[in-house]
Formats: structure tokens, sequence, C-alpha cells
């Protein structure tokens, strides 16, 4: 039987391989079919798949495209085109010109320790659970029923199952542990500010609990990352023992990868390069293959891509027989790509970066036959498109680690923090417009919802990308966003907690230099300036947070 190094080199001298990229993840979640990325029954990370790459690709070549055309086409028209290269199934079925394979060198190691991180957690969690119980029946002293409910990485619920007596409630007070009345049960959260109160509780032994704070401690590190945090949200019909899996697989993503990285090969291989697909490659290979390379910097998959995680780190690329045939060679490619894995500085690594997403839409003009001075420039794009004018805006920040990178994302990315960036946690919400970072965005009746009865949350991507790099040089931020015209605006309303509701549009725009914008009627006007604004609030945050270390 071939060996994996065997078969890859067999693939490598394959007559019809086009593109090898040597690869790492970084933090990668990828879902299986129970949309979590660690299979419990069967104790196996799930692998990234070519199906995944492949949507990447597509959604790169069609941001690309769309700039070639000046932003005018719609998401049907520039599927159609870029369908005519990696396929379609809708309308005049047509078949991909490339098929990908990927291969996990080290996925074996890496589920062994991730298994162990997943084991680790689960049993910290039945500590938990038992040292909480035994803690407050000794502080009741006398045998009580109570639940101990995980909730997220931000808070544990203690449910007292039967009546608290009076003198306990007022020992927990005076600890600074309130204790609120839900349902005729008595209920105590404990949260990553109050657990050290615990053992400040009169006559309760500080030693005898002492473990119970460090595994407390160790519950909570993660609470900062918001994507880690939202998707750990219990749903109201998941089980208790369910859930602690659930946690216990989020924890284990992120101790396993602060340490290793997933090592990938992808394989991109031309189909039947004999046949009368020559006249499409002829002007198109260029195209799919640059925006297959941009693709790759840019982006990352599974879930929680734009948010940083499983960001693909390209390491080496290596030219195949077939792409010898149609191209000469791809060292332009090849020479920024290397320049990335040694820059250390965010500017240079940000120009490197535009230049290539020029290159690509230079090739992407040829292959739609679009000359510059009768390209159509419509003002804002009706679909996300790279490099015109302002509605695509690019940063790159070095960051600490990419763990560190991940909570500077998620600070950026929470209303909470663009208030106290400029002082205004009492401003209204409405105020600081966090919609354009994605749909749905409530909590408990509280956001943006489409119409005036929360009928729907509506679903739409964030208009922001956030994606780690990691060199010889340390780990960088780059965050990039795109600006269009698919945006519900006209029918958005934020709900604000306790004060009504109103369209989104009627809503004064925050920026960092505490300067209010007024709405505008425009749509055009109004969506400027609300992604100008987010983009602005982003950066600061981002560039203070990686500055800082914290």
């Amino acid at each position: 039987m071939s060996t994996l190094p065997e078969l890859q080199k067999s693939l490598l001298e394959s007559e019809d391989l086009l593109l090898r990229v040597e690869a790492t993840l970084l933090f990668p979640h990828i879902g299986g079919y129970s949309t979590l990325p660690f299979d419990s029954t069967m104790q196996i990370l799930e692998p990234p798949r070519p199906t995944e790459i492949k949507a990447l690709w597509r959604w790169w070549a069609r941001v690309i495209l769309s700039a070639a055309y000046g932003g005018s086409k719609n998401y049907e028209a520039l599927d159609r085109e870029v369908g005519e290269l990696l396929g379609k199934t809708y309308g005049e079925a047509l078949s991909s010109l490339f098929t990908l394979r990927v291969n996990c060198s080290n996925l074996n190691e890496i589920n062994e320790i991730f298994v162990k991180f997943y084991k680790d957690h689960l049993q910290r969690y039945e500590r938990i659970d038992s040292k909480l119980k035994e803690l407050f029946t000794d502080l009741i002293k006398k045998p009580f029923k109570i639940n101990i409910e995980f909730r997220s990485f931000g808070a544990i619920d203690v449910v007292f199952k039967e009546s608290l007596p009076k003198d306990v409630r007022e020992k927990l007070k005076r600890s600074n542990l309130r204790v609120r009345k839900k349902r005729g049960h008595y209920i105590l959260t404990i949260s990553h500010n109050n657990f050290n109160n615990i053992v400040r509780i009169p006559n309760i032994d500080n030693v005898k609990y002492n473990n119970l704070i460090i595994d407390l401690n160790e519950y909570f590190k993660y609470r900062r990352i918001s994507r880690i945090f939202i998707i750990s949200q219990i749903k109201e019909e998941e089980e208790q023992k369910d859930f602690r899996k659930r946690l216990a697989i989020e924890a284990a993503i992120l101790d396993t990868f602060k340490n290793f990285n997933l090592k990938i090969t992808i394989d991109l291989f031309i189909v039947s390069p004999q046949s009368d697909v020559l006249n499409k490659l002829k002007n198109g290979l260029k195209f799919a293959l640059l925006s297959y390379v941009v693709s790759l910097l840019f982006g990352a998959i599974g879930y929680a891509s734009r948010r940083g995680f499983g960001s693909i780190i390209i390491e080496e690329v290596q030219e195949g027989p077939a792409l010898r045939t149609f191209i000469s060679d791809l060292s332009d490619i090849k020479e920024s790509i290397s320049k990335l894995k040694s820059e250390e500085s965010p500017e240079e690594i940000e120009r490197i970066l535009k230049e290539l997403l020029q290159k690509t839409y230079n090739k992407a003009k040829e292959y739609a036959k679009v000359r510059d001075e009768g390209r159509v420039t419509i003002g804002i794009p009706q679909v996300p498109t790279a490099l015109l004018d302002d509605c695509f805006k690019i940063k790159v920040f070095k960051c600490k680690s990419p763990l560190h990178a991940l909570r500077c994302i998620s600070k950026a990315t929470l209303k909470e923090e663009w208030k106290d960036l400029v002082g205004a946690r009492r401003r209204p919400g409405g105020e600081f417009h966090t919609w354009i970072l994605g749909l749905p965005r409530s909590v408990k009746g509280c956001g943006y919802f489409m119409g005036k009865y929360r009928e729907n949350r509506g679903r739409r991507p964030s208009a922001f990308h956030f994606k780690l790099l990691k060199n010889s040089k340390g780990t960088f931020i780059v965050v990039y966003g795109f600006l269009s015209r698919d945006w519900p605006v006209d029918s958005l309303y934020h709900f604000s907690c306790g004060h009504g509701h109103f369209p989104v549009k009627n809503s004064k725009i925050a920026t960092p230099s505490s300067r209010k914008l007024s709405p505008s009627n425009n749509t055009e006007i109004f969506l400027r300036q609300v992604f100008r604004s987010a983009f602005d609030f982003i950066i600061e945050i981002i560039k203070k947070c990686c500055s800082n270390g914290e």
C-alpha cells in the first residue's frame, strides 16, 4: 500500500496537475453533519473538504470579476460567468474545468491532542458541578436540591430547587453574589466578574474550594472571543449533557490550535485539458489561477471564517506539469508569497496583497473583455466588489499571537467596545450601527430585526472580513471590507432594550472621533457613512488592542 508521501509525489507528477499548495490552517472550525467540528461518538475531528476551498475560490472570483465590470453586474450574471470556469448546476449545467484534492498530513496527531483537551474540559465541568453543589450544601447545612446549569463561557447558573433560607441569601449578598428569583426558584449566576467571591462567603472553607476557583478561572478564559462565546450559548432544546460537550469542543479547539497548526496539501487539477474547453482556458486560466491563489491568501474556511478562524496560510506553491502546458510559470505569484512569508512591516504586507489583487483584476478584465474606457462605474456596486474606489477597504496590523488576534477581532466587533472607545457606554445603541457586521444581530428581543414586530431577524454576512496571517516575523490581522447595495436598510429596525424601536435610517451615526453624522434619506449616502464609520471603529480598536498586547 502506498504511503501518503508516495501518493503525493505521484500526484505531483500527474499530467493534469496545475498547482500544489502546501498550507496550514489557524484555528480551523470545520463543521460536520452535526454542524460541530468534532464527532464525540467517533472521537474524530472533521477534516477540511475540497468543496469549502472551491466555494471560497468561487466567491473571490466573483468579487474580482465584479470589479472588472465596475460593480454593475448582479450575483446571477457574475455566477453565470464564473460558472463557465468553475462549473454550475442551474440553467444550462456545466462541469467545472478544475478539481481539487485536500490531504491533511498531521490530522491524526492533531486529533489525539484535541481528544485529550476535550476530555480534560469535560472532567473539569464535572468537577465544577460537583464542587458547587458541595459548597452550597455546606453553606445551607443540609441536603439540598441544586442544579448547576452551564449557560455559556460567560455564565454558570446555580439553581436552587427549594426555598433558599434568608440567612443564606444574606451571606451571598454580603459577598457580592446576587441571587434572583425566577419561576419559583432562586438562581445565582456565576460569571468571570464574581467567581472569586465564592471563597469569601462567610463560614466557607477557602482551602477546601481553592481548586474550584482554579477550575472556574480556566472555564471563563475564552469568554472574550465573541464568536466562540456566541456559538457556546445554550439552545432552549439542548440538554445540559450535550451542551457541555459543545463547550468542551469549542474550548479544545482553542487549546489545541494555540500551539499546533493543521497542515494541508491542496492539489488543483485541470479536467480534460484536451477537450473543447481549450478556448475557454486560453482566456480564463490565468484569471482562474490568480483568483484561486488570492482566495487562499485572503480567505479562511469553516465556521466563523470571517472572524479569523480557519485562516489559510500558504507555505509553498509548486507548479504541476499541466500548468507549464498552458502558462509558462507563476514566478510573480511565488515571489509575492515568498515576500509575505518573511515580511515584518504591516504596510508592506498590505502593499503586496493589493498588488496581487490588481494583477488578478487585470486578468479578469481580459477574461471579461472589458476595457477601462468602456467600464461603467455605478457608485456603490450591487454586490461585494474588490478594488472599486472607496467601496473596498483594507488594513493590516501586527499582533502578539494568533490567539491574541482572535481576541482583538472580537473586541472590534462588539458594540460595547465601540461605545467604550468614545467613552459613551450610556449613549443610545442605535447610533452605533453594528448591523453592517452581519445579520442576524440580536439577543433576547434587542438588536436588529427586519420589520416593526420582530418578525424576521434576516440574514446577511458581514461587510467586513478578518484574516490571520502568520510568518517568520509574527502574526498579522488583515482587515478588509466591501461596501455594496445588497443591505436591507429600508426595512431594518433597531429594537432598543426597553426604549422602543425605530428604522436604522432614522438614527444618527456615531464615529470614533465622537462626531455624530446626521442620517440621510439617500440610501447610498447612508450606506457610505455607516461603512466608513464601522471601518474606522474596527481599525482603531484593533490597533489599540494589538499594540497593548491585551
